[in-house]
């Protein structure tokens, strides 16, 4: 994938994210859709209505997802939706990346009823993997955020020196800005042409 011009110093970095997508549409269009249809994840249907109620979610959780973060993970590209590099780190800043808590729970819990059954479906056993495997693919996108956010882009975006000191911006004193409006005061008064042809 080739990564617009104006983020040509961090292209390394969105690289990986760009690659970080492949994997979750990979989970979205095949491991998903295959663990739910297509083995036996319909046994979860003679469970009681709490411990299917824990299987669904754990389903509806992973694969949502997936969905959003295939999409998300590349939408650096698309100038129409993030203007800058800061738009789009910032997009990331109330999604799947920084709710680490929320899914972990979602697992565990999963994890307590297959435990808990004599025979647990297999399908949700490798989507209880396939949950933690994308967790962890979400903590490496939420570090790999934070050294885009340590860039010289992201810090001149941001009026940051390297490092991230806020700049602090000078104007011109008093002084300069008497001394520049006698130049054109004097230039005009004098009809001298300082742009010439």
């Amino acid at each position: 994938m080739e990564i617009r011009k104006d983020f040509a110093p961090v292209s390394p970095l969105l690289e990986k994210l760009f690659e970080y997508s492949k994997v979750f549409h990979k989970n979205n269009v095949e491991l998903w859709s295959h663990l739910k249809n297509k083995e036996d994840f319909d046994r979860i249907y003679i469970l009681n209505k709490e411990d299917r109620a824990v299987f669904e979610k754990l389903y509806s959780t992973g694969r949502d997802c997936a969905i959003a973060m295939s999409q998300q993970l590349k939408s650096f590209n698309f100038a129409e939706l993030h203007l800058t590099l800061t738009a789009f780190i910032d997009s990331f800043k109330s999604g799947w990346v920084y709710q680490h808590n929320e899914l972990k729970e979602v697992l565990n819990t999963a994890k307590k009823v297959c435990n808990r059954l004599e025979h647990c479906p297999w399908s949700v056993s490798e989507m209880i993997n396939l949950f933690e495997s994308q967790l962890e693919i979400l903590t490496t996108v939420k570090k790999t955020l934070k050294l885009l956010e340590k860039s010289e882009l992201y810090q001149q975006e941001n009026g940051l020196d390297i490092g991230g000191t806020k700049i602090k911006k000078t104007g011109m004193t008093m002084t300069q800005k008497i001394s520049i409006a006698g130049f054109y005061s004097y230039y005009y008064r004098n009809n001298c042409n300082f742009f010439p042809k």
